[in-house]
C-alpha cells in the first residue's frame, strides 16, 4: 500500500543528496565544456577535499561549512597551477592521451590519500540531529549542504554571467579564434576556468564530507554520478548539470525505497546507458 510519509521522506532524501551530486558534477561540466577534456581525476579531487575538511575538523574542530571557503581557494590554486604546469599541453593532445593523463592523476591522488590516511572509513560527526516536519525527517547537516549548494551555485552563475572573466570564458567557448582576435588571453582563460572548476569540485568535497562517510576509493562513485549528470544535463550547461544531479538523487532515493538499496548505486550507470542510447538513436 502506498504510504505518503515514506514517499515524501524519499523525495526529501533524494533532493538533499541530489543537490550535492549536482554541484559535484558542475566542476566536471566546466572543464569538459571549456577545455574539451574529461577529467577522470574528478572523483579523486572530490575525496581529497573531503579529507582536507576532515583534517580541519579533527585538528581544529572547524566544521565543513567554515572549511568550504578555504577548500575553494585551494581548489582554484590547484586547478590554475595544474593548467599552467601541464594542463596547457594536455588539452592539445588527442582525447585518449588526455584521458590517460587524468586517469594516472586520479591513481596518484587516490594512492596518496590511502598512504596518508589509510583505508578506514572517515566521517565528520557534525550536526547529526534532524528536524521533523509533518512526519518527514530532515537531517540538519544535509539541509545545510543543500542551502550552501544553492548559494554557491548562484554565486558561480553570477560569476559566469556578469563578470569580465565569466564573459571571457563564454566567448572562448563560443569562438576561440575570435576571442583571441579581440585581445582575450585564451591561455589564461583556460587556466582560470580550470581553477574555477576545481574550486567548485573542492567545495562539493567539503559538502560530501558533511553528509556521507568516505574512503580513499569513494571518488569512483562520485565520478560516475558526475559523468552521468553532465551527459544528461549537457556538457558545459551548469544549470542542466545541477538539475540532472538532483534528478539522479531523487531516482536513487526512490529506487532504494521501493525496490532495493542494493541496486540504488547502479542508478547512475542505468541512466547513463539510457541517455547515451537515446541520443545515439536520435543522432542516427
Amino acid at each position: 500500500m502506498f504510504n505518503p510519509e515514506i514517499f515524501f521522506q524519499a523525495l526529501v532524501n533524494g533532493l538533499l543528496m541530489g543537490a550535492v551530486y549536482g554541484i559535484a558534477a558542475v566542476g566536471l561540466s566546466l572543464i569538459w565544456g571549456v577545455l574539451g577534456v574529461v577529467n577522470l581525476a574528478h572523483g579523486s579531487f572530490i575525496i581529497l577535499a573531503a579529507y582536507i575538511a576532515y583534517v580541519f575538523f579533527s585538528a581544529a574542530g572547524a566544521p565543513p561549512l567554515l572549511t568550504a571557503p578555504i577548500a575553494v581557494a585551494m581548489g582554484f590554486a590547484v586547478g590554475y597551477l595544474l593548467y599552467k604546469g601541464v594542463g596547457r599541453k594536455v588539452v592539445t593532445l588527442d582525447p585518449s592521451t588526455s584521458l590517460l593523463f587524468f586517469f594516472g592523476l586520479s591513481l596518484l591522488i587516490s594512492n596518496s590519500i590511502l598512504n596518508i590516511w589509510g583505508p578506514d572509513v572517515r566521517g565528520i560527526p557534525w550536526l547529526i540531529q534532524s528536524l521533523e516536519l509533518g512526519g518527514t525527517r530532515i537531517p540538519i547537516a544535509r539541509l545545510i549542504a543543500l542551502v550552501s549548494t544553492i548559494i554557491s551555485f548562484m554565486l558561480l552563475y553570477m560569476l559566469l554571467q556578469h563578470t569580465y572573466y565569466g564573459k571571457a570564458i563564454r566567448a572562448v567557448v563560443a569562438n576561440r579564434v575570435g576571442a583571441a582576435s579581440v585581445g582575450i588571453d585564451v591561455d589564461n582563460v583556460f587556466a582560470i576556468s580550470m581553477g574555477i572548476a576545481l574550486g567548485v569540485t573542492f567545495f562539493s568535497g567539503t559538502m560530501i564530507s558533511l553528509v556521507n562517510p568516505f574512503t580513499p576509493s569513494s571518488g569512483d562513485g562520485y565520478l560516475m554520478y558526475s559523468f552521468a549528470s553532465v551527459v544528461l544535463g549537457g556538457v558545459g550547461n551548469i544549470i542542466g548539470t545541477l538539475l540532472a544531479g538532483i534528478f539522479m538523487g531523487l531516482v536513487e532515493s526512490l529506487v532504494g525505497v521501493y525496490f532495493s538499496q542494493s541496486i540504488s548505486p547502479a542508478v547512475a550507470f542505468i541512466i547513463l546507458v539510457i541517455v547515451i542510447m537515446v541520443r545515439y538513436r536520435g543522432g542516427r
